[in-house]
């Protein structure tokens, strides 16, 4: 995963890649800012191995001083709970 804020554009780009020799199902990008934001996550796609896919995350009006990003692969999902709150669902996926 590579990506670097565009200020021209207000918005994150970059390419996420598949470095393994595996395709990879539901790859998607997130991106956390300092402001307690989060961008993404991205749609979800297959990546066959090798493969390099861009990437951009709109962050227009958002103000912030830093951030992280990662990307996930696999059935990873996050839901609500009662309270509000994320938490995540049963899952395989893995945070990279």
């Amino acid at each position: 995963l590579i990506l670097a804020y565009n200020e021209e554009k207000s918005a994150f780009v970059g390419s996420v890649e598949n470095i393994t020799e595996k395709t990879l199902q539901r790859v998607r990008v997130e991106i956390h800012l300092s402001n307690g934001k989060e961008l993404g996550p991205t749609t979800p796609v297959v990546l066959t191995a090798g493969e390099v896919r861009k990437v951009q995350l709109n962050a227009a009006g958002e103000k912030f001083e830093s951030w992280n990003a990662h990307a996930e692969i696999g059935s990873t999902e996050h839901r609500k709970n009662e309270h509000g709150s994320r938490e995540s669902g049963e899952h395989e996926g893995e945070h990279r």
